[in-house]
């Protein structure tokens, strides 16, 4: 597979990850003490300027991610089958957002990028039904401009090809035929465990990207009551807060930045908390479901 966008690592780098710091500080102690007071002021520097460069290292791959995540709008045309209207066709549009794994592939769930029914309209008098239609066709697009259009300017936008659209699982992957696209080469999170740390790289109501700092809370089977049909074991909780426009975030290690799964989305009349898609189980799937 010539598109496979993850590497599956066996490696544990998690050995001397919780003290690393530690051992870092204790090393240099013991080396001032040996050495004499004199070379006190020469190792603190040493040390503030490994600090200092792990520290730019680490905000230049939060970058890097950041700039790999762009908008995507959708356009699914649907025509009526009764009433006045029957024949007619009409347009319903849905942005969302894709991060980038590869200069041509963008990952992120189905509901983003795909509008298979017409919602009921929730009003004060009731819940009003769709009208009968069938869906025609959908095209998905890259916008050009990532932060909200403006009336000066509409964006360019570039026709994404469909490559897995996988609604039970809500597995989207993408890809653009007309422009190369900032990426981050993800590897897999090696394991996924509560209290695990997380970053997660949203685009809450489109306004500009952020990132969120929090952790796995939950990977209990219990999730299936609530979830209905979908499979427990591929799901994760979040202690983050998810807004329109997060959906199909990246969901990464804050350590090593490796790929732990997507938010897909979150209960309602809920704060802090969200549920997002294992990231082996959508390396699997894009496997068995890819045209590539």
């Amino acid at each position: 597979h010539s598109y496979c966008c993850f590497s599956l690592t066996n490696i544990n780098t998690n050995i001397f990850k919780m003290n690393r710091r530690t051992i870092l500080k204790g090393v240099i102690s013991l080396t001032v003490l040996l050495s004499g007071c004199a070379s006190n002021e020469r190792y603190i520097k040493l040390f503030e300027e490994y600090e200092k460069a792990k520290l730019e290292k680490y905000k230049a791959e939060i970058e890097r991610i950041k700039n790999a995540v762009y908008l995507v709008q959708t356009e699914t045309t649907f025509r009526h089958l009764e009433g006045e209207k029957k024949g007619l066709e009409f347009i319903e549009k849905n942005q969302g957002i894709a991060t980038a794994i590869k200069e041509d592939l963008l990952l992120t769930v189905d509901h983003v990028v795909s509008e298979y029914e017409l919602q009921p309209f929730y009003s004060p008098f009731g819940i009003i039904p769709p009208p009968k239609v069938e869906r025609v066709r959908e095209i998905s697009y890259l916008q050009e401009d990532r932060l909200r259009p403006t009336e000066e300017k509409e964006p360019l936008k570039y026709v994404l090809e469909d490559l897995v659209v996988d609604r039970e699982n809500d597995i989207a992957l993408l890809r653009s035929n007309h422009k190369k696209l900032e990426h981050y080469p993800f590897e897999l999170s090696d394991r996924i465990y509560v209290g695990q740390r997380v970053l997660m790289f949203g685009y809450p109501h489109f306004i500009s990207p952020t990132v969120q700092y929090g952790q796995v809370s939950s990977l209990e089977p219990k999730l299936k009551r609530i979830l209905r049909d979908i499979s427990p074991e591929n799901k994760f909780l979040i202690n983050i807060g998810i807004n329109p426009g997060d959906s199909g975030s990246v969901i990464v290690d804050r350590n090593n930045f490796k790929l732990v799964g997507i938010a897909e989305g979150k209960f309602s009349n809920t704060e802090s908390i969200a549920f997002g898609i294992r990231a082996d189980f959508i390396y699997q799937k894009i496997i068995c479901l890819s045209k590539f």
